[in-house]
């Protein structure tokens, strides 16, 4: 459920102007991180996708995890710099000109909103190291982004979850939906005036309260793992393979199959569709027209199983 506006929203023009400030500061907060997390890890790790900058890299008196640690806390150090800048810009404006909303909750919002921007930078860091080029690391990291939405559309959730399979299909499907939820409650929280709301928006708020601390856990979890996958993965590295074809289970060998299935229903002639989409992207994955055996394999038994699933349905 939706978190309520206002019961009684102040009517002054003065109020609205407040009003307005105030909502467009914390959209302007989340837009501003979620970009920021999303792109330090291309400009922080593009280094690595070079062979002459790897085979310098490799050369320094250093081991590969403390290199590999250097460039992750590098891209944090600066994403904590950018959103504290913009963050306390935010603050102070709104504690000049805004004089209707408590705005205390601002300051338990900057460390949790940080918090979610951290897993965003975990999760793209891990997907974009993987690839051996920077183009494969955004065409890899931009379907990840995409996948864990398609792929709960797809799961047979509702028969397990029942009501709470819609929240879970609406907001657990992206790295972006602990900050985009938690900033509605925030945002919400510091919109009332105290006593103008009901027992019913409080009940509601709580709801949404606990399904949201519920995501937040799974996303940190998945985070985690993905910060994991990303010091054995560049510690592991081997400089030759800076610039060569990204051969990760987690590149292209997922991702064509889960794109050739999940991606079916998003097209009116999905058969056709889906196939020329998945044949572009093994042309893209080798470079060239010339596939492994294993490419016509998977690329063959996920046509069959897209052709099956429509005439079963």
């Amino acid at each position: 459920a939706q978190l309520p506006d206002l019961i009684e929203p102040t009517t002054t023009s003065s109020g609205k102007i407040n009003y307005i400030r105030c909502r467009a500061g914390i959209d302007l907060l989340s837009t501003v991180l979620n970009i920021v997390a999303t792109a330090l890890p291309f400009l922080c790790l593009a280094d690595l996708k070079s062979r002459r900058n790897t085979d310098a890299l490799f050369c320094l008196p250093i081991s590969r995890f403390k290199l590999s640690l250097t460039y992750f806390a590098s891209g944090i150090i600066q994403l904590i710099f950018i959103y504290s800048c913009v963050f306390f810009s935010s603050f102070f404006f709104l504690l000049a000109n805004t004089h209707v909303f408590d705005l205390s909750k601002m300051l338990i919002y900057y460390p949790v909103s940080l918090l979610a921007g951290i897993l965003i930078y975990c999760y793209v860091s891990f997907f974009f190291s993987i690839a051996n080029t920077v183009v494969d690391g955004v065409i890899i990291c931009g379907l990840w982004l995409i996948m864990p939405s398609e792929i709960l559309h797809l799961a047979p959730i509702k028969y397990f979850l029942g009501e709470k399979a819609y929240f879970i299909r609406t907001y657990w499907g992206s790295i972006y939906s602990p900050l985009d939820r938690l900033s509605d409650i925030f945002r919400s929280k510091i919109e009332i005036n105290r006593g103008l709301v009901s027992e019913h928006y409080f009940k509601d708020y709580v709801e949404n309260l606990l399904q949201t601390s519920y995501m937040l856990v799974f996303w940190l979890a998945l985070a985690l793992l993905c910060t994991v996958g990303y010091f054995i993965h560049v510690s592991k590295f081997k400089a030759n393979r800076a610039g060569d074809i990204t051969d990760s289970v987690f590149g292209y060998k997922l991702l064509i199959p889960l794109v050739g299935v999940v991606c079916y229903r998003l097209f009116s002639e999905p058969i056709i569709i889906v196939s020329i989409l998945t044949f572009i992207m093994y042309v893209i994955f080798r470079r060239s027209f010339k596939f492994k055996k294993q490419d016509y394999i998977v690329w063959g038994a996920t046509v069959a199983f897209n052709i099956i699933r429509s005439i079963g349905s």
